[in-house]
């Protein structure tokens, strides 16, 4: 990866390993009918997570951060940079004289390390400037959590109070990840923070492994798990994963090699790691990566755990969406945590600036279609469309519900979509 490894993370690409294709197989049995919206856009969506309120809010990176209304169509949208998100804690801010206070607010993060924190109703914004470079970002209900890359041999956590303003930064030893290898993804649930972890050399064709950490916040104290190792040296880059749901660890790889391709879940508390198999097909490429995977999310809800990614045959691109229901049906393994040192340092930063972003408020009427998935083995089920993209990230309802955003690559056409099954 050379000593630019670090621009894979921030394209936000998972270059896979190159194999041999394999595709979902046509005399495969049909499976379940599901109603697609699509609601069309003049922006490429990337990140998308489900608000308490049960609307959407998504990012078009460096461009805006919006806001669906799936019920009523209507879509809301604030010209802030931004890169990926997450619903943050509620907050009251004093700005001209006024207070303003929100229920639940909108956590923005820039590669630059700009964190910014939205209160929807009234467009108040506030903003902040991390010491070093970031790319993930998530909430523990009362703090802000991120990703920091100070140089290509530190890996770093930080969380913020957005209350206090107070900074608290945990160095993990760069062995977690080896020279070439990067912490990615972040997640809370169970009262820890959850991260995926890419450890590799440096070099274009080296050998890596997949793991999962968890940092506990009232210890410092963190944890790691290997989910998988490669076969031998490959051509990859780095993705991000780890999303806490339903009591684990979930996270999403596509492989040209279909004995990789699938869901991983780890089970923390009995080091568990349970695999879900797919026939997602190979991968798509992308600009000069031979293989990417498109989305890096994987998650559970409604009973069911999803994933969707890109694939392509023969030049041609298509948008898969998986469901595994029942969760029966996966291969078991047993795995060792190491236990890192974590390095605390505790600071403060100063706000840059609040402001008032004016909102623009459209309704669109999307597209409704019936599409229906095919059942490639007992539990899993896959929709497929052809000349679609999955723009980044996935996010799934409380009820089962994904939502993703939709590129067609020959049009440049652009969507926010949901599924119903």
């Amino acid at each position: 990866m050379g000593g630019s490894s670090r621009v894979s993370i921030l394209m936000g690409v998972f270059v896979i390993v190159v194999v041999i294709g394999f595709s979902v197989p046509a005399t495969a049995a049909v499976g379940t009918s599901a109603t697609m919206k699509q609601w069309s856009v003049s922006f490429t969506p990337n990140d998308f997570v489900v608000a308490p309120d049960g609307t959407l809010f998504f990012s078009a990176p460096g461009v805006l951060v919006g806001r669906l209304n799936p019920s009523t169509n209507e879509l809301t949208t604030w010209s802030i940079a931004t890169f990926h998100l997450a619903i943050g804690p509620a907050f009251s801010v004093e700005f001209n004289g006024q207070t303003f206070t929100d229920d639940f607010t909108v956590a923005l993060v820039r590669l630059n390390g700009q964190v910014r924190l939205l209160l929807p109703s009234s467009g108040v914004v506030v903003r902040w400037q991390l010491p070093a470079g970031s790319q993930d970002i998530t909430s523990s209900g009362t703090r802000l959590w991120t990703t920091l890359f100070p140089d290509d041999d530190t890996t770093q956590i930080a969380s913020l109070d957005p209350v206090t303003d107070v900074l608290m930064t945990y160095d993990l030893p760069q062995s977690i990840a080896g020279p070439g290898g990067f912490v990615h993804g972040l997640s809370f649930g169970d009262d820890h923070l959850w991260f995926g972890v890419t450890a590799t050399d440096i070099g274009d064709t080296v050998p890596f492994e997949q793991k999962t950490g968890s940092l506990d916040p009232a210890t410092s104290t963190a944890k790691l798990w290997t989910l998988f190792s490669s076969p031998g040296a490959v051509t990859f880059g780095v993705g991000r994963a780890a999303t806490f749901a339903a009591g684990s660890s979930w996270t999403l790889y596509h492989s040209s090699d279909p004995a990789l391709t699938g869901a991983y879940r780890l089970k923390a508390d009995s080091s568990k790691v349970e695999f879900y198999d797919a026939p997602l097909g190979t991968p798509a490429s992308l600009d000069s990566f031979p293989v990417v995977e498109n989305v890096d999310r994987a998650t559970m809800a409604g009973g069911a755990a999803w994933a969707a990614s890109t694939s392509e045959n023969e030049g041609v691109q298509a948008m898969q969406l998986a469901r595994w229901k029942p969760l029966g049906f996966r291969s078991v393994s047993t795995v060792s945590p190491e236990q890192p040192t974590v390095t605390v340092s505790t600071g403060t930063l100063t706000r840059v600036d609040v402001s008032q972003v004016a909102s623009f408020t459209t309704t669109i009427t999307p597209e409704v279609t019936t599409i229906t998935g095919t059942s490639v083995s007992p539990n899993v089920t896959i929709w497929s469309l052809v000349d679609r993209r999955v723009q980044a990230r996935i996010a799934v309802s409380p009820g089962g519900v994904p939502y993703f955003g939709l590129f067609i690559p020959s049009t440049g056409q652009a969507f926010l979509a949901q599924l119903s099954a």
